[in-house]
């Protein structure tokens, strides 16, 4: 992990220097909320431009959180009580962590070839229903193959 900052060091590095530039002047104002206002000046409304001028408006901005928030919000639920369920099914914690560590990873990345391939097929939204149907199918199939022999 440490060596990978490396990566970060040597674009600052590599980054040409700021010469020829004057500094920043300071905001004028009085206060801090006049500063601030002054600060932001026009960047305000175009912070408010993508929101409520955009293709799906604040409506469509809630909504989108509202996806991408519940996407996943089964397989959380599910992912927090598979460890107790497995050890109460009487598997030990080395035969979880062998397969949820490595076989996991694996199968992670399976899944991120086959998503890849989805889009490129699908495209985006066809892509999210096939792997929302899915992943709410996913816990019973995983589910079937419970069980020691």
């Amino acid at each position: 992990m440490a060596a990978l900052m490396l990566v970060g060091m040597a674009t600052v590095w590599l980054t040409p220097s700021r010469q020829g530039r004057t500094s920043l002047e300071p905001i004028a104002g009085e206060s801090a909320a006049e500063r601030l206002k002054a600060w932001l000046g026009p960047r305000r409304r175009r912070a408010r431009l993508p929101i409520s001028s955009g293709r799906y408006g604040a409506v469509g901005l809630i909504l989108i959180l509202l996806f991408t928030i519940l996407y996943k919000f089964g397989e959380a639920v599910a992912g927090t009580m598979s460890n107790p369920l497995y050890v109460l099914l009487g598997f030990t914690k080395v035969e979880i962590a062998t397969v949820a560590k490595i076989y996991g990873v694996g199968a992670t990345l399976a899944g991120v070839a086959a998503g890849g391939i989805l889009v490129a097929r699908l495209g985006v939204l066809r892509a999210l229903l096939v792997s929302g149907v899915l992943q709410m199918l996913e816990p019973d199939v995983r589910g079937a193959g419970l069980g020691r022999p």
